[in-house]
């Protein structure tokens, strides 16, 4: 560039557009940029200001040149479009037989393989006022589905200092109880303090719900709503189930794991004054990222975890919206949603996590099977049935309930065994022993009698109606020396 007497240029550079770096070096210029937890890192911006002082004089940019040398990844991620193969009229559940994506893994690396399906899904969620939480009452069904069955691990803040006596059971709702149920209110607190759930029938909750919602109606103020959400936190969970959130919330739970990048995502803000707000395009990278494998996800609320939850999800991060909100000294500050509507559409995971040993064949008894020179021989993923092992945890002494399935199961299940191949082998049934949400593809538990460390094998068709699949990788490696190698593998069709 040139500067007459008078003028000058100021060059800086951006991972994001919102934190800019002056570039201060005489003619060179060089200056290193630390990216290392900023997950802005799929752009590099440059910028020139251009100054006069002198109505006579005015700078000139000639030209630009500009070198970037970055590091290697650490991370990741290809994705192939989607397969799509001819069809017509056939017998069976499915079109799909079988697939094989293998992969070669060096030392210190690590490929995980998802399968995902010719569909989009739209997430909504609404983010309100706090003071706003006296417009959505409670539900007994609520009241009788998660609060009073199993409240200490769907609510209660889990941490390594945890124990299981850390809630109790509320004098109004004991006193509630007792009244109807013609025994004490330290009977019930004492049922409850043992066992840590209480079986209630629909009156009961019925009326603690009446209860609690004449306490949330006196809400006035948000200082009076911060007090209730204290002193009431299954609010926070009821809302949830609505996708509605409080503002100040940073990260949202998506209702699946995503295949990268998301289709759209928009935003509309609330107006005090009823007027039509127009939508607000959001950027990946720029106004929110993907994790596409959290290992858990917490819901926070004035610094307090109230939830924490372990699921084959993604989570969505807000960054800053406006230049007003940045805190220009950190690069990656967090943005606080105000309170608005947010809609997102992206393609989801159907088939989550597969390594190479779920394409290994295998025998009628489940042993590896290898050829006359001692390798693993490979014949794929089996995509038109399915046996899964589910291995019974528990949480603080408590039974977990719910498990996830790997895929969606076509109603109903073929057969599951409680302690498949030993002599106490026991068949289970859909509705006497459990229950299946096809939806979620999940199965819930009804007996009490099963104990952790239980073995519950499920047989099942999985539900695919869809015309195509594609497949993504994700890749990791901890030392930038080794790499991991994609190799050419196939989907079988039946037609």
């Amino acid at each position: 560039h040139v500067t007459p007497s008078g003028t000058s240029v100021e060059w800086y550079i951006s991972q994001d557009g919102k934190v800019w770096k002056q570039l201060n070096e005489t003619n060179n210029y060089s200056s290193d940029l630390t990216v290392e937890g900023n997950p802005n890192t799929n752009f590099l911006l440059l910028k020139a200001v251009l100054k006069t002082t002198n109505v006579n004089n005015t700078p000139q940019i000639s030209y630009i040149s500009l070198h970037c040398d970055t590091q290697k990844a650490m991370d990741g991620y290809v994705k192939t479009e989607l397969i799509k193969p001819r069809t017509s009229p056939m017998l069976g559940a499915s079109l799909w037989s079988s697939c094989y994506f293998p992969y070669i893994e060096e030392a210190n690396t690590y490929v995980e393989v998802d399968l995902f399906k010719d569909m989009i899904v739209r997430d909504r969620f609404k983010i309100i006022k706090v003071e706003d939480i006296v417009k959505y009452p409670v539900t007994g069904e609520f009241l009788k589905k998660y609060y009073f069955q199993d409240k200490y691990l769907k609510i209660h803040p889990q941490t390594s200092l945890d124990t299981v006596e850390a809630v109790n059971i509320s004098e109004s709702e004991a006193d509630i109880i007792a009244s109807i149920r013609n025994t004490t209110k330290s009977n019930i607190v004492s049922l409850y303090t043992t066992k840590h759930y209480l079986d209630l029938t629909d009156l009961e909750c019925e009326a603690i719900a009446d209860e609690y919602n004449d306490v949330l109606s006196e809400i006035t103020s948000e200082t009076k709503a911060r007090d209730f959400i204290e002193d009431y936190p299954y609010m926070l969970m009821f809302l949830r189930e609505h996708n509605i959130y409080l503002e100040g919330t940073v990260t949202l739970p998506l209702k699946n794991s995503v295949i990268k990048p998301v289709i759209s995502a928009n935003f509309k803000p609330e107006t005090d004054n009823d007027e039509d707000c127009s939508e607000i395009p959001l950027a990946e990278y720029h106004d929110f990222t993907i994790d596409l494998d959290p290992e858990y996800y917490q819901l926070i609320f004035d610094n307090v975890v109230y939830d924490t939850e372990r699921n084959e999800i993604s989570t969505l991060t807000f960054h800053n919206p406006t230049e007003s909100e940045i805190d220009t000294t950190e690069e990656n500050t967090l943005f606080k949603l105000i309170p608005g509507d947010l809609e997102i559409e992206y393609n989801p995971v159907w088939v989550k996590g597969l390594t190479l040993s779920d394409f290994e064949k295998h025998d009628d008894d489940g042993n590896t099977v290898t050829n006359s020179k001692g390798y693993i021989v490979y014949d794929g993923f089996k995509l038109d049935f399915i046996k899964e092992d589910i291995i019974l945890t528990a949480t603080n002494g408590i039974l977990n309930t719910e498990y996830l399935l790997k895929l969606e199961p076509l109603c109903a299940l073929r057969k599951v065994l409680l302690h498949e191949g030993k002599t106490d082998e026991i068949e289970l049934y859909e509705d006497l022993d459990f229950t299946v949400d096809y939806n979620n593809k999940k199965i819930i538990l009804q007996d009490n009698d099963f104990q952790e460390g239980d073995v519950i094998s499920v047989r099942y068709t999985p539900n695919i109606t869809d015309t195509g699949l594609g497949v993504a990788y994700r890749i990791n490696r901890t030392k930038q020396e080794n790499n991991a190698y994609i190799i050419p593998g196939y989907i079988e069709t039946r037609t």
